[in-house]
């Protein structure tokens, strides 16, 4: 979607800048139309991306529980409860990375 508008709005970029070209002035109607096409097609291209950003990416929940879970490991760690040798979690509880 996003891409269909900025191809639009990079259209109506070259056919505003011909239209201001061909005419006896450049702030002519249809240098204003093509402007007023780009402004539309904008606005079309900011709300598509808010749309994306609130309803369609997914949330970082899943990036909070591992550091959840890290966090809890290495509190176990600390109170004696052993964590198997050799894997990520003991690395990063004794590292602190």
């Amino acid at each position: 979607m996003k891409l269909l508008l900025g191809g639009a709005a990079a259209f109506s970029v070259v056919k505003a800048t011909a239209a201001a070209v061909s005419g006896e002035r450049a702030w002519n109607g249809k240098t204003l139309r093509w402007l007023g096409i780009l402004l539309v097609l904008l606005v079309g291209c900011g709300l598509a991306s808010y749309y994306v950003h609130q309803y369609v990416e997914p949330a970082d929940d899943d990036q909070q529980d591992n550091s959840a879970m890290l966090l809890k490991a290495c509190g176990q760690a600390s109170t004696g409860r052993q964590i198997p040798h050799g894997t990520r979690t003991e690395l990063i509880c004794r590292h602190g990375h």
